[in-house]
């Protein structure tokens, strides 16, 4: 039988407590064994998932101007574009001019908290930097440190039942603007891994 043993009071912390019991956690593992992947609803505790959205709702955008840029985008989308030589390559140039003037979260330009990741022709989101005391995303922070505990890779160990799992994890940001569009030459794509993808959404 599988068991959570001591780590179960620090997984508590974070998760429902639905996806701690045991009986449960077994129907989990067999899913996972025999379909290689499972989706949990409401997995974070609800204080936990508050937080964590509330902490969103703080940042967003309210400036004239980043909405003005927003409007002005929506405009331009509409039109069609060319594709090669000189003209695509002005388009480019264009769309990370518009992009700068997007909403963007406090700190995404020069701060210590989040920071835009691109290049534009491919994504545009943010991506938490974790830094900061007077950081107002502390429930963010807290949350990534807790996916990279040994408590949770123990957790993840009983619902795999892989033994070797290192954790390399990263918070992201979307809001109004923000993208990512498919690639080749996504290195991280080819890499044998176990994908985990927690979504914070309402």
């Amino acid at each position: 039988m599988l068991s959570l043993g001591t780590w179960k009071p620090e997984l508590s912390k974070f998760i429902s407590s639905v996806y701690l019991d045991i009986e449960n956690v077994e129907k989990i593992a067999e899913q996972f064994r025999e379909e290689g992947s499972v989706e949990l609803q409401q997995f974070l505790s609800e204080d936990v998932f508050q937080q964590v959205m509330s902490a969103f709702h703080s940042m967003e955008p309210t400036s004239a101007s980043a909405k003005a840029a927003l409007k002005q985008e929506k405009k331009k989308s509409k039109k069609p574009l060319g594709i090669r030589g000189k003209k695509r390559e002005e388009e480019v140039k264009q769309k990370a001019e518009i992009t700068a003037q997007l909403p963007c979260l406090p700190g995404s330009q020069a701060g210590p908290y989040w920071k835009t990741i691109g290049p534009v022709n491919r994504r545009h989101y943010y991506q938490y930097l974790g830094e900061g005391e007077d950081d107002t995303c502390k429930s963010v922070r807290d949350v990534l440190l807790f996916l990279q505990s040994e408590a949770f890779v123990h957790y993840l160990r009983a619902l795999t039942n892989m033994v070797a799992i290192s954790v390399r994890a990263q918070a992201r940001r979307f809001s109004h603007g923000c993208y990512t569009l498919m690639s080749d030459d996504n290195k991280e794509a080819d890499e044998e891994a176990l994908d985990l993808m927690l979504c914070c959404v309402e």
